[in-house]
């Protein structure tokens, strides 16, 4: 059955994606957005909420079309998965059969979740597509919303994930920016690591002063 439902909203998403089907997009977004929540977690797996969620937030933020024709639809969206995380459930989550293939072809530990961290990690999968006024602002309450999570098992892989994010080069050059300005200013790092925790140094930053050039 989660199988069916995944191709299904498999499907929906390749037809929103589409810009030139904006019109569409514009009108079964909000209804396919209710539908991928009462969907979590008994239909589709954590992997396939996340991946959808991405998408549309992608297809509604810049440089696609949807994001002149409505621009305030995409925070919309995240305030909607916001106020589901502060209500989801803290349980954890059965296995699903992707989960199970990937840590035996990984030869690693399945990566346990719950409906709550699920939620979070889907969160922070978004940032690298927000439009550029709410970056820094969604750094910030995604950095929350990871330290709502309670049990640490839970709560690392969205610590991981969104340390990833700040490194990998997944953010554009501009979005980039706004991210060292909020990790190294603007509270990022306490939130992330905690008050105590060392200096990190994270994609884009410049050297500290001790650190001299034998060139």
């Amino acid at each position: 059955m989660v199988e069916i439902f995944e191709s299904a909203h498999s499907a929906i998403l390749s037809t929103i994606s589409c810009p030139q089907h904006s019109p569409l997009t514009i009108e079964l977004t909000p209804f396919y957005i209710a539908l991928l929540f009462n969907s979590f977690p008994q239909h589709i797996s954590s992997r396939q909420f996340r991946v959808a969620f991405k998408t549309v937030m992608q297809i509604v933020s810049p440089p696609f079309p949807i994001a002149e024709l409505e621009p305030q639809l995409s925070e919309t969206l995240l305030e909607m998965l916001r106020t589901s995380i502060s209500t989801a459930s803290t349980s954890l989550l059965p296995p699903t059969a992707d989960i199970i293939a990937q840590a035996a072809m990984e030869e690693t530990q399945e990566e346990r979740h719950s409906q709550q961290s699920s939620l979070a990690l889907a969160l922070v999968d978004s940032l690298p597509y927000l439009p550029l006024p709410l970056v820094e602002e969604w750094f910030t309450i995604a950095a929350q919303a990871m330290n709502e999570i309670e049990d640490p098992v839970l709560r690392e892989p969205v610590k991981q994930r969104f340390l990833q994010i700040l490194v990998s080069g997944e953010l554009d050059v501009e979005r980039a920016a706004i991210g060292v300005a909020w990790w190294g200013t603007r509270g990022g790092r306490a939130l992330i690591l905690g008050a105590s925790a060392e200096p990190a140094m994270m994609s884009g930053a410049l050297p500290g002063p001790d650190r001299s050039s034998h060139l």
